[in-house]
């Protein structure tokens, strides 16, 4: 995702907060504004953030998935409810300073808005 391993540095490292049963809102973000083929001619990263899931074998193995087909998923060490989105919020920035110091912008969504980047 990010790193000395993904080439040149971020340009903008776009973090969408979802939760686990959100697996429909990625899918479209990644289909419209989150299309990676829309910002070819910049280093721009999509990742979504996520805490973990509580006693749901089925929507665990669903996220496996779905992270290794997209490799745009960040699971935080935290039950994702309502009640922890500013833990959310703080951890993201934190997961961003450890592992994409290279982005030179970050952009914070929600899985339910919608982004025009056009300009």
């Amino acid at each position: 995702m990010c790193g000395p391993d993904s080439g040149r540095d971020v340009f903008l490292l776009m973090y969408v907060q979802s939760a686990p049963e959100n697996a429909a809102r990625r899918n479209l973000i990644r289909a419209t504004w989150g299309d990676r083929k829309l910002y070819a001619h910049r280093n721009i990263r999509l990742i979504f953030v996520l805490g973990t899931v509580h006693s749901n074998p089925a929507l665990t193995h669903m996220l496996v998935y779905e992270s290794n087909t997209y490799n745009d998923i960040v699971q935080l060490t935290f039950i994702d409810n309502y009640r922890n989105i500013t833990y959310k919020a703080i951890s993201a920035l934190k997961w961003v300073s450890l592992y994409c110091r290279n982005a030179k912008f970050v952009l914070k969504s929600d899985d339910d808005i919608l982004v025009n980047l056009s300009r």
